[in-house]
């Protein structure tokens, strides 16, 4: 089944994906479902951190370095060097880290064309 939602990834993609998509809803709706789905159909390299399962990434967002130092970090972590410009990055219930959303104004003010992905719930 097609979702509008789907869409509107599509559409974001095609506009280059430069600013964050952030996807906010109830629990349990699908939202890391369609995230996925987009993400295994559009894009060769991705990668998906479940903020719930990943208190180490909660952290690092969480410290008070420059969010490149994070980044840089964070392909240590992942244990390779990560192609930004290829790459879509997915935070899952990212309503656990304020630090990742606020993290997001990096994202879409930056020169790289940063592809970020943000999913959470209305409750956190």
């Amino acid at each position: 089944m097609e979702r509008w939602a789907y869409s509107e990834l599509l559409d974001w993609k095609q506009r280059g994906g430069q600013k964050p998509y952030l996807l906010i809803g109830a629990r349990q709706t699908g939202k890391t479902y369609l995230v996925e789905e987009f993400l295994a159909r559009e894009y060769e390299q991705h990668l998906t951190f479940t903020l719930t399962e990943r208190p180490d990434i909660v952290s690092l967002f969480a410290e008070a370095i420059p969010t490149q130092v994070k980044l840089d970090r964070l392909e240590l972590m992942v244990g390779h060097t990560i192609d930004w410009e290829r790459t879509a990055i997915f935070f899952d219930e990212a309503q656990v880290s304020e630090e990742v959303l606020t993290a997001c104004k990096f994202f879409a003010e930056s020169a790289v064309p940063y592809q970020v992905i943000c999913a959470g719930s209305l409750l956190g």
